[in-house]
């Protein structure tokens, strides 16, 4: 989805302002096709908008457009999944006071609880890709859970964690990736780490087995799973 200027009508003797939209279509449409929508706004919104146009230098439009699509993309699977905005500096403090295994259990505790759920409500299957889209949008500018690198030289993906959060961060993170691809895609990844960094190393399978997680596990309801444990948000 992307955004082009856009007109603005103020109707006479009225407190409402609509703004004329254009949306870049994401489906049966060509990527630079748009769809024109008129949203009512209220004076003050108007006015916020404009000035924060002004000194981002974009146009309304663009503002209107970028926040419809970190809502469809983020704002409404973060919603469900419980996740809160934490300081990246806060994190790294909480990580500092957990042991090693206190780190390494969360991980896979994050994995088991949260990875598959959000994988499956985001994009309705568990795949190689679908695993990568999940990991490219958890380090996305919506939800800055960390900064992702992935690469393919054809036989190799490369997937690179940079998150700033200390040791004990890299020792959650390293679980929680390894964890997510064994648990879910059976795949046995290499990993290192350094203090502020995970590097993976996924060799190209030539088919994806089951999960390794128990059968009684994953027959659980999803929905039940997520009202019980309150996920978090694990990154800065």
């Amino acid at each position: 989805m992307g955004g082009v200027l856009s007109d603005w009508i103020r109707p006479q003797n009225s407190n409402i302002r609509t703004c004329q939209c254009q949306l870049y279509h994401q489906g049966t449409l060509t990527p630079r096709e748009t769809i024109t929508r008129t949203i009512r706004l209220s004076p003050q919104v108007d006015l916020e908008l404009q000035q924060l146009a002004r000194q981002e230098r974009v146009s309304v439009n663009y503002l209107v457009t970028s926040s419809l699509q970190k809502l469809t993309e983020w704002d409404i699977a973060a919603e469900k999944f419980g996740f809160v905005a934490i300081p990246g500096f806060l994190h790294a403090k909480m990580y500092s006071y957990f042991t090693v295994e206190q780190a390494r259990e969360l991980g896979e505790w994050a994995a088991k609880n949260f990875g598959r759920d959000f994988i499956l409500f985001r994009f309705k299957k568990l795949s190689l890709d679908t695993v990568l889209e999940t990991l490219r949008l958890l380090g996305s500018r919506y939800a800055r859970i960390f900064s992702l690198q992935h690469t393919f030289d054809g036989r190799v993906h490369t997937i690179i964690v940079k998150h700033g959060l200390g040791a004990k961060g890299s020792i959650f993170n390293e679980q929680f990736l390894t964890s997510i691809f064994k648990g879910l895609l059976n795949l046995d990844p290499e990993s290192e780490r350094t203090e502020d960094q995970v590097v993976i190393r996924l060799k190209t399978p030539r088919e994806i087995g089951k999960s390794t997680w128990s059968e009684s596990y994953r027959r659980q309801p999803s929905e039940s799973r997520i009202r019980e444990e309150i996920p978090i948000s694990y990154g800065g």
